[in-house]
């Protein structure tokens, strides 16, 4: 009986032994995530700046960096201009088209037994998609006639071969509606970007556009690689602002969208994303670190009878369709405090150019949270806000500060290469929002 009563008695000194270190081990754990994004964030302040930290390290995206101009023209401290000119860059369907199209009867018949009359109805109803994709004759020639910054798409034109089996294999996306190929539309490609100086020294950026669509889009993007190792790109290598200071190749930029980078201001707080597979997945980019709000522009945007396009419209209609819905959202853009242009980058897995946008708001994360959820394209474009409670307990998010952004970035990225966490891009924005609020005194 003593024995069992000594052992008993073992046994709760062992367990309270246990249940102590226990409680010394969260101790400790919880002051380690408290002291090590601090200590990180200190490191910070005696490193290179953010971007150029960030300039070393990317292999997916390279940027340039702007003085904060605001989009929303309530100062006269910059100025962006954007127009759409004239010209039209759009390849026409494929040459064998109809061989596409039986070529997808053909493949769908081990999959379900077909007569004649259902393979006559399942190429109606294709050629019918076709129609409504309004595909039009290429009319190439004409942005081939400006000059010498159409070189690189003058040298991929000359492979006539490659560029029909990438129109086919588009062609045939489109026809089966895979690969997120699922309509075709006009899209507004990049022509020219110029970093100019009004005539009072303001900073001031001309974007020039054309006019392409998704399809033409799609087969450029399959030529990613070579036109990132032709000469006159490679000349410039990871430097975008020389880049862009010889002139943005032709022919080459077919996409363009805001990136958008949300500071709520009440809580401060970046609005961090992941990125949805649902959309673009050049680089294996979905499940990844993305920015707030990515949006593209389109022929809709152009002022009607002219040619201008309004920015800031684009960036309200952004957070609209992929933030905060309509109504009640509506109400929160009201309380935007700050709009401004930081700087751009180019994404090479699609040669797409990203002008970067910091937007303050005077809300909350957990507003932005729950307004999220009546977007339109919210799930779409994006998962999740993220919620990881190693940047904050209660919101999930980094703090909008230089130095908890850098830290926040550091961690995530770690010692691997930042594109296996991060979609390069968005990791670019967000570096140039904090860079762009700190330059225009909105952040201390």
């Amino acid at each position: 009986m003593q024995w069992i009563v000594q052992t008993a008695t073992d046994a709760g000194w062992v367990a309270n032994l246990i249940a102590m270190l226990t409680f010394l081990g969260a101790c400790i754990g919880g002051f380690v995530r408290f002291v090590r994004p601090r200590l990180r964030a200190r490191g910070a302040k005696r490193g290179a700046p953010l971007i150029d930290w960030l300039r070393d390290r990317l292999e997916h995206a390279s940027f340039l960096h702007t003085p904060p101009i605001d989009l929303r023209a309530t100062s006269t401290a910059g100025r962006v201009t954007c127009h759409r000119d004239g010209h039209l860059f759009r390849f026409g369907i494929p040459e064998n088209w109809r061989e596409t199209v039986d070529g997808i009867v053909r493949d769908e018949e081990p999959l379900k037994p077909m007569d004649s009359q259902e393979s006559e109805s399942i190429r109606q109803r294709l050629l019918l998609r076709v129609q409504k994709g309004n595909f039009s004759a290429s009319d190439v020639a004409s942005i081939l006639t400006r000059g010498p910054d159409s070189e690189v798409l003058r040298t991929l034109l000359l492979d006539r071969d490659a560029i029909e089996i990438a129109k086919r294999a588009e062609f045939r996306s489109y026809l089966l509606g895979s690969g997120g190929f699922l309509f075709n539309k006009s899209l507004l490609s990049v022509a020219q970007l110029k970093i100019l100086r009004t005539v009072e020294e303001y900073p001031e950026l001309e974007i020039v556009l054309s006019t392409t669509d998704y399809f033409t889009y799609r087969v450029m993007s399959r030529f990613s690689s070579r036109i990132r190792s032709s000469k006159p790109f490679e000349a410039f290598g990871n430097n975008f602002s020389e880049y862009v200071a010889a002139g943005v190749q032709q022919g080459v930029h077919l996409a363009l969208g805001l990136a958008i980078v949300v500071h709520t201001l009440r809580d401060n707080r970046a609005i961090i994303t992941r990125r949805s597979a649902h959309a673009t997945n050049n680089a294996g980019e979905a499940g990844k670190y993305f920015m707030s709000v990515n949006e593209s522009l389109n022929q809709d945007d152009v002022s009607r009878g002219g040619t201008a396009i309004d920015l800031y419209s684009v960036v309200e209609r952004g957070l609209k369709e992929e933030l905060v819905g309509d109504d009640p959202g509506r109400l929160l853009l009201s309380r935007v405090r700050t709009c401004l242009l930081v700087g751009a980058y180019v994404y090479l897995p699609n040669m797409s150019i990203g002008p970067c946008v910091y937007v303050g708001i005077d809300c909350d994360s957990e507003e932005i949270r729950s307004l999220r959820l009546l977007a339109r394209d919210g799930a779409l474009e994006t998962t999740e806000i993220i919620r990881e409670q190693r940047w904050h307990k209660e919101t999930g998010l980094p703090r909008f500060t230089r130095q908890d952004i850098r830290a926040f970035i550091e961690e995530t990225v770690g010692s691997r290469r930042p594109q296996e966490s991060w979609d390069e891009g968005a990791l670019c924005a967000l570096a140039l929002a904090v860079h762009g609020a700190y330059a225009a005194g909105h952040c201390r």
